[in-house]
């Protein structure tokens, strides 16, 4: 990790590199930088980084806990369905449930932003 709290631990499967971050806390942004990888052809790809910010209640992920974010996790919710890729960012009290007790966490998060 290039900046920012936590530590970062990265592995590579094949063509699949992952960052397993721990000790981030809500609402700051973390840098992860990444270089000395090699494509398939054994060509060496330019080094980057990526910044990330953590923010519960932020649904949408722009950056700030809005109204728009307490109507996405209501329209999430109201449909009952297991968590998947695609609404697991709606489950803010992260106990494997998507119900009323996300869109009470979004409330009461609102007007809170990432802190760069």
């Amino acid at each position: 990790m290039t900046a920012g709290p936590g530590a970062a631990k990265v592995t590579i499967s094949g063509n699949e590199l992952r960052v397993h971050l721990t000790g981030v806390p809500d609402g700051r942004t973390v840098t992860v930088g990444v270089s000395n990888i090699t494509d398939a052809d054994a060509n060496l790809l330019p080094p980057f980084t990526l910044s990330i910010g953590f923010l519960a209640g932020d649904v949408n992920r722009d950056g700030v806990v809005d109204a728009k974010d307490t109507a996405e996790t209501k329209s999430i919710i109201s449909t009952p369905t297991t968590i998947n890729p695609l609404n697991a960012r709606a489950d803010v009290k992260l106990d494997g449930k998507l119900n009323i007790a996300d869109g009470a966490a979004v409330k009461a998060s609102l007007g809170r932003t990432v802190i760069p």
